[in-house]
Formats: C-alpha cells, structure tokens, sequence
C-alpha cells in the first residue's frame, strides 16, 4: 500500500469511526506516531477539518457534523453500494480485501449506515483451498485479458477433457458458480461449472475474442441454456426427515398433504441429465407417483444398482 492510499485510508477511519488514537492509526499501518500527525497536518492543508487533542480522553477526530459532499451518490444509492460490496467481499474466494475496504469507505460516507442485510457466498467448509485457487485464477485472468486453460469433467464425458478458454465472466447463478467465456476447444461460448474444473492454469495468451454482448442479450441466451429442459410434474411421497432438503432443492414445492411421517408433495423438475440422480439421492426417503416414466426408470435404475452388488 502506497503512502498515499495510507493516507486516504486513515481519513475513512476517521469518517467511520469520528475519534481516534495516534497509538491506533501507528499500530494498523506500521508506521510511527510520527507519521501519523504528519498525515493530520496534511490533511489539514487539504481543508479537511482534524482536532487533535492532548491528555486522557483525547485523540485525532473529524469536526463535529463534518461530512463529504454527497453529491455524487445519494444515501441509499451509496447504502446499495456497500452491500454489495461486502456481498462480493463475503465470497471467500482470493483475495477481497479491496472489496472489503471499499465497503468500508463508502459506509462511513452515509449518515444512517446499518447492516440491513448480510449476504455470504462462502461454502460451508472452509478447507476449500482449490477452489479459492480457481476462482482467483480466472479473475486474474479476466482482468488481465490473459487466456486460461484446464482440465474439465463434463457431463456425460467418459474421460476428462483438456480445455483453452478466453474468460469473460464469472457467473453465480442457482445454487453454482459457472465460468462463461469463449473455448477455443469448441470456438464458441460456453458455461463451465467451476467445481468440474481441476488443474487450471493462467496462460501467457492475450484474449483475443471479445465479450460478445455488451447489452447482455448474448448472456441473456447463455444463462437460458441452463432453463432450456423440458419440464416435468413430479408428484411424490417424501419422508418428513428428507423434506427440508426438497425444499432446499426446488423451489416450487406445494405440500398437498401432510402426514406424521411422510408428506404428499408436487413441483415442477427439469428433466435433463442429473434428474434420475437428483431423486436417487433420497434413497428410500422419496417415492414418485408421476409420471410413472420417470418412476419406471427409477425402478430400472435401482435393479441395475442391485445386481452390481450381488
């Protein structure tokens, strides 16, 4: 961090926090007590209204009522900023410390700043130290214009496939984190879910194509690849102990009827590559009424399952 950007930083602490210690300022940066009054004389010079005062109870403040113009952005406009902002910080991925920071600054910017909302990407098991390392390759990627290549399971693929990609956009969309851009492998656009992705490298290679939309109309139609299944009206009997995890799933369920240990439920299933795995998961826990193609291939499925275990 640049003297400067210290500098700045240490006028945002005194916006959020309205009084300070010189003792405080010196410790979270590493410099001198010394330095730190240099920088009030500076910020002095700038117009900026610092008190500093001697003794017990006293410490480096802002003017009482002292504010930046808020001009640029109004306080909610700078409320929607914020969180934001910390919901990017909050993904756990790489490093966000500029988000968090920035956060920080345009906080103490609003008279009436409140943690409202809190939103958090980060998965649950925090020992997801290869995935950190893919989601800050492909940001570095993207905002370096560089290409990335790496190994990707797709569905369906008996065997893993090496892939060349100039990213555009790492996208979070249902329950999944998906990196879109354009293949080289394929030469055209394409999603790739980041948990399929292993041993990813940054390349030396400029990208070369495009984003290819700037409206959004082109990622309007990749988005929909993913909406893109014929739909099926599942009708089933669900366990109690397995019914939170349905509606953690799907979220159209309508609970036609409940019973003391089981419950009658209908929603709306893609049917696509991952439903007879979806529903295989529950075990026993599920039973499907409709359609009955779907319960004849789980049926069929289950048999199959039997016999390797015989």
């Amino acid at each position: 961090m640049t003297s400067q950007e210290k500098l700045f930083e240490f006028f945002y602490i005194l916006l959020n926090k309205r009084k300070t210690t010189a003792s405080f300022i010196a410790g979270h940066f590493g410099v001198t007590t010394r330095t730190v009054y240099r920088w009030c004389d500076s910020l002095s010079m700038a117009g900026i209204p610092i008190i500093t005062t001697q003794g017990k109870g006293g410490g480096i403040s802002l003017m009482e009522n002292y504010s930046i113009d808020s001009a640029v952005f109004s306080d909610s406009e700078k409320l929607a900023l914020s969180s934001s902002l910390n919901a990017i910080a909050n993904l756990a991925e790489g490093d966000m410390s500029d988000y968090t920071r920035a956060a920080e600054k345009i906080s103490s910017l609003v008279s009436n700043a409140s943690d409202w909302i809190k939103i958090d990407f980060a998965p649950w098991n925090q020992a997801g130290t290869e995935r950190r390392q893919i989601f800050d390759t492909i940001k570095n990627a993207i905002l370096s214009g560089k290409q990335i290549s790496f190994d990707y399971y797709g569905t369906n693929q008996q065997h893993v496939q090496s892939r060349s990609v100039q990213p555009w956009q790492i996208i979070f969309r249902g329950q999944a984190w998906y990196l879109w851009g354009f293949c080289n492998t394929r030469m055209q656009a394409r999603f790739f879910k980041l948990s399929r992705i292993k041993n990813i490298q940054l390349s030396r290679l400029k990208s070369t194509v495009r984003h290819e939309n700037s409206s959004g109309e082109e990622s309007g139609t990749v988005y929909n690849q993913l909406s893109e299944f014929p739909m099926l009206k599942i009708q089933c009997i669900v366990k109690n102990s397995m019914l939170s995890y349905l509606l953690d799933e799907v979220t159209n369920v309508q609970i036609l009827q409940q019973k003391e240990e089981e419950a009658l439920v209908q929603f709306m299933f893609p049917e696509a590559h991952f439903t007879l795995g979806f529903f295989l998961g529950f075990g026993s826990a599920i039973k499907i009424l409709k359609p009955k193609s779907l319960a004849g291939k789980i049926q069929r499925e289950c048999e199959r399952i039997s016999r390797l275990y015989k």
